[in-house]
């Protein structure tokens, strides 16, 4: 996120502006493509043949580039990345000047993430599951993190080093401040983080967090840390490799003796594996999708939270809050310490603001069972052995609401005041009953399909409207649900 101020966005917008002008000059790409690139593309869930998103690739490159070429000191530490075949440099004069941009940048942000984040959109880092950290959020999970006095922290997933350089501010002229490590798929993300440390203003220079390429469900945790901090890639189960599933589930039938579902995202397993990887003692602020609790998939999430973990809270968010900018999934913060603890009692805070955070630590500093109201939100303190018998974790410290209230808001009406919704086919022989439209040509089925939406990562706007179901069936969509209704036919 900019700092709001016009002059934050303006940085960002003229940065933005001028990398595409110098990126234009070098599409379409050379063919044949390089292997590295291809791979790198698709990562991404990127066609590297596609010309939309060459232009991403080389806004990445040249945001490496310009790090390189601008950043003092950074060249030893920088990190290969699959980008450096393509050979892009920046003209000088703009690295110089986008690096003097990051001198009048707010100190309390992320220049060089928040120019990421504007070159490669949120829906462009979909599938690779990258999304950002409200800054107020960070530091409540960074400075309950630090309560416990750790010797080694790190972020896992850390993305463009939001929560290190939050960590760092936090322990400014502390004489026993933690290691910090940082684990992340892309190297071009770490290289991010190296440059927001160099530039930033900093009372001593502080010791550049240990960073390494490496994507966390193929790697262990560094030996002896004792606190980890994670928001963890958001990716359907749809885009996670058939033979990850198989070594993922054989890894926690050994290490948590469970079956998991193969349903499960990639913050499902990430949660689990750190909790498998923790040492006892350790403690863990990580942010996960409420699916991860609350689907059918998550009774494994919940249980290994009951049985492996003590938990000190669950922050919740309401309906009408969007902590998260651009997500439209629920989220929840979780901070436990790894271990079981008998008597356990557990923090259910559902926030309707985001408070500050000596406020948000003392409320969950509070020990009496039974529901409270705050300021900002509500409270329930509860036995965490009683966790287990709850179906919705999300709703322990949530205000039900009848449909009446809603419609009284004025701010929803209920979907089955407007259509009759039904969830799908009992079968699930899809391939059977959903039917793209030249199939239905083929066998004459015309009087026995309607319209269906087959899979959700289809729609992609909030609204689907006639020209855009015609988009569908002229990709060769499974847009038709045979649907027979109690008809004898042949």
């Amino acid at each position: 996120m900019t700092d709001g101020s016009p002059l934050g966005e303006l940085i960002v917008k003229t940065s933005l502006k001028q990398i595409d002008g110098i990126a234009a000059s070098w599409l379409p790409l050379a063919r044949p493509l390089d292997d590295g690139i291809i791979s790198w593309a698709s990562l991404h869930g990127w066609d590297a043949s596609n010309l939309q998103h060459q232009r991403l690739l080389v806004r990445q490159a040249l945001l490496n580039a310009i790090i390189r070429q601008s950043v003092p000191g950074i060249t030893p530490h920088a990190f290969v990345t699959p980008l450096d075949v393509l050979g892009l440099e920046a003209p000088q004069p703009l690295a110089n000047e986008i690096y003097e941009a990051t001198q009048s940048w707010p100190e309390r942000f992320n220049f060089w993430g928040e120019l990421h984040s504007a070159l490669i959109p949120q829906s462009e880092r979909r599938q690779i599951g990258q999304f950002w950290t409200n800054e107020q959020i960070a530091e409540w999970m960074v400075t309950w993190l630090l309560q416990s006095r750790p010797r080694r922290l790190v972020d896992v997933g850390c993305g463009a080093g939001n929560f290190l350089l939050k960590a760092t501010q936090r322990l400014e002229n502390t004489h026993d401040a933690p290691e910090l490590y940082g684990l992340d798929l892309s190297p071009l993300l770490l290289n991010v983080t190296l440059a927001a440390f160099s530039t930033r203003h900093w009372d001593g220079p502080p010791a550049l967090p240990k960073l390494a390429a490496q994507n966390y469900l193929d790697a262990v945790l560094p030996a002896d840390v004792d606190a980890v901090i994670c928001n963890p890639p958001y990716t359907r189960h749809h885009h996670i490799a058939s033979a990850l599933k198989d070594k993922l589930q054989a890894f926690f039938k050994t290490r948590l003796h469970l079956n998991v579902s193969r349903q499960g995202t990639l913050a499902f397993y990430f949660l689990l594996k750190l909790i498998a990887d923790m040492r006892d003692g350790a403690h863990a602020a990580v942010i996960v999708p409420m699916e991860v609790l609350d689907a059918r998939y998550g009774k494994a999430a919940k249980r290994v939270l009951c049985q492996h973990t003590a938990l000190t809270a669950m922050i919740h968010f309401s309906p009408q809050m969007n902590a998260f900018r651009k997500v439209d999934v629920g989220a929840t913060i979780l901070l436990f310490r790894k271990g079981s603890e008998k008597q356990n009692r557990v923090s259910h805070l559902t926030l309707n603001t985001l408070p500050g955070t000596d406020e948000l630590l003392a409320c969950l500093e509070t020990n009496r069972p039974g529901k409270r109201d705050l300021a900002f939100g509500s409270l329930v303190v509860q036995p965490q052995d009683e966790l287990l018998g709850v179906p919705k974790w999300f709703s322990i410290a949530s205000v039900e609401s009848s449909d009446a209230d809603w419609q009284a808001s004025g701010l929803v009406i209920p979907l089955k005041a407007l259509a009759k919704v039904v969830r799908g086919i009992a079968t699930g022989a899809n391939e059977f009953f959903v039917l793209p439209t030249l199939k239905v040509q083929q066998h004459s089925l015309e009087p026995y399909v309607v319209r269906t939406v087959h899979r959700n990562r289809e729609i992609q706007d909030i609204i689907l409207d006639e020209a855009r179901w015609q988009a569908l069936a002229h990709e060769g969509k499974c847009v038709w649900l045979l649907y027979l209704n109690d008809e004898d036919i042949k």
